[in-house]
């Protein structure tokens, strides 16, 4: 008997985990076998450039004032660097003039979640 209620407790705290994975992802959307949607805020105005996991969401700090696109440029630019993707392959496909983005990473072969989070030293 008390191996079964060993065996629920495990299962449990297994089931808990995995839940806080999921809900930590949920600012990474796959789209297909090669393509993933990032929803992030960004902080612009920034001292330095970097990518903050704060619980549910992902900010990227980044130096430039958002006037006349240079903060979007920066922001592509800085992302493209940290997966190493072509400029054609990074895109904004929401949220030009609001901090709340949707970015588009297009990679040339097949990737998972765990790929993209080495990539963007998200570990």
């Amino acid at each position: 008997m008390s191996s079964l209620r060993n065996y629920e407790k495990d299962w449990k705290l297994t089931s808990q985990k995995l839940d806080e994975n999921i809900t930590m992802l949920k600012y990474i959307e796959k789209k297909n076998n090669n393509s993933f949607l990032l929803h992030v805020s960004v902080k612009t105005n920034s001292n330095k450039q970097e990518i903050i996991m704060d619980g549910e969401n992902l900010t990227i700090r980044i130096r430039s004032k958002p006037i006349q696109n240079k903060a979007n440029k920066e922001l592509l630019d800085f992302l493209r660097k940290k997966v190493q993707l072509p400029s054609n392959q990074v895109k904004i496909l929401s949220g030009l003039k609001s901090p709340d983005k949707v970015i588009e990473l297009r990679f040339p072969e097949r990737i998972d979640e765990k790929q993209l989070l080495d990539l963007l030293n998200l570990e």
